[in-house]
């Protein structure tokens, strides 16, 4: 069984719904926010009776219980993001001599000590891929507000620490990306031989990442984990995120992903999830962790090749939902019909034959 190998989390959305927010683009001036001898300054996203989210100037997101706080003033200051020597100065700070901070167009990498063409490039390489499969399709995307963070850790034990604040350790996670800190964390591959643009962990992550700060995704609401996850999964493969080397469409299949699908959907487990199961909720991706990427990139893919445009035009419609809204199975099942104007249960008899053909 293929087991998920990376990790998608997702700590402050379970603070669903707020009593208001504020758009992105309307960020307006800073607070400072006091909590015993910790001071916070950013712009508030959305706050409540019992809890302001606050958008820092290195694009993190603070949560802050009121209950906790000692006071919220205004700065005085009107946000903007960190430029590159708060961005260095804080990294080098954070990590300290056992690591590099590498710079690139769009990225600041933390890294083991070497050299930037293995450590730092590839997530360069990544995103210009990424961008170049959306700009082929006619997707103009957002430039990122934010030095976009990446971090390779040295060794397993310092990766598990770091994956200890979110969840309990898993082997089987070899990398996460966590929109609340809108980074990157992994580790060296084991085999120091490895080409770190070989790592299905980084293009998986470095995917999740690009995705939700080049407007594909929204990191201020809860986008479908089947289009998240679908969509990372996808880029995996070598004829999807290096089409200009690799263009056939057998290169576009994740073949693992492909048996997988096929071998657990012929066997005799009644509880697996149906496409509209994957569309109305995300419950599937803890209780079936491992059929749902699968299906997720199944019909990702199915969505990708066959009705590209609607499949933008879904992703668009997600990314502009409210901030902090959460949607309801209802709704999410009407956005997919509206956006690809077809019953779930006909457009799933189409994806399982095309997927089979394969």
């Amino acid at each position: 069984m293929i087991r998920p190998v990376t990790s998608f989390i997702l700590p402050f959305f379970a603070l669903a719904m707020f009593a208001g927010t504020l758009p992105a683009q309307s960020r307006g001036p800073m607070v400072s926010v006091r909590a015993g001898k910790n001071v916070a300054e950013g712009a508030v996203l959305a706050a409540d009776a019992q809890t302001v989210i606050l958008l820092r100037p290195s694009g993190a997101m603070n949560i802050v219980e009121r209950n906790r706080m000692d006071s919220i003033e205004p700065s005085g200051q009107s946000f903007a993001a960190w430029g590159d020597h708060e961005m260095r100065t804080q990294l080098s700070a954070e990590f300290g001599a056992d690591y590099a901070v590498s710079r690139t167009p769009h990225f600041f990498v933390v890294h083991p000590h070497g050299s930037y063409q293995k450590w730092a490039a590839p997530f360069e390489e990544l995103y210009q891929r990424f961008r170049q499969y959306f700009s082929s399709r006619g997707v103009s995307l957002a430039e990122p507000e934010f030095a976009m963070v990446a971090v390779v850790l040295n060794s397993r034990e310092e990766f598990d620490w770091f994956l200890a604040k979110h969840q309990a350790p898993d082997q089987h996670v070899l990398g996460y990306y966590a929109p609340r800190s809108n980074r990157i964390i992994t580790y060296q591959p084991t085999d120091s031989a490895a080409d770190l643009q070989d790592f299905s962990t980084i293009v998986h992550e470095a995917t999740h990442q690009t995705a939700y700060n080049t407007g594909i995704h929204s990191r201020f609401t809860q986008t479908p984990r089947w289009a998240t996850e679908g969509l990372a999964v996808m880029f995996e493969s070598r004829g999807v995120n290096n089409s200009a080397w690799f263009g056939s469409r057998d290169e576009r299949v994740h073949a693992a992903q492909l048996g997988e699908l096929m071998r657990l959907s012929s066997g005799s487990q009644p509880s697996l999830p149906t496409v509209a199961d994957l569309i109305a909720r995300d419950d599937s991706f803890r209780s079936s962790p491992g059929y749902s990427y699968a299906l997720a990139w199944g019909l990702t893919f199915y969505l990708a090749e066959n009705y590209p445009q609607q499949y933008v035009r879904y992703l668009e419609r997600m990314a502009a939902v409210e901030n902090f809204q959460n949607q309801d199975a209802n709704q999410r099942l009407e956005d997919f019909a509206s956006a690809f104007n077809v019953r779930i249960e006909e457009l799933e008899q189409r994806m399982w034959l095309y997927l089979k053909k394969l």
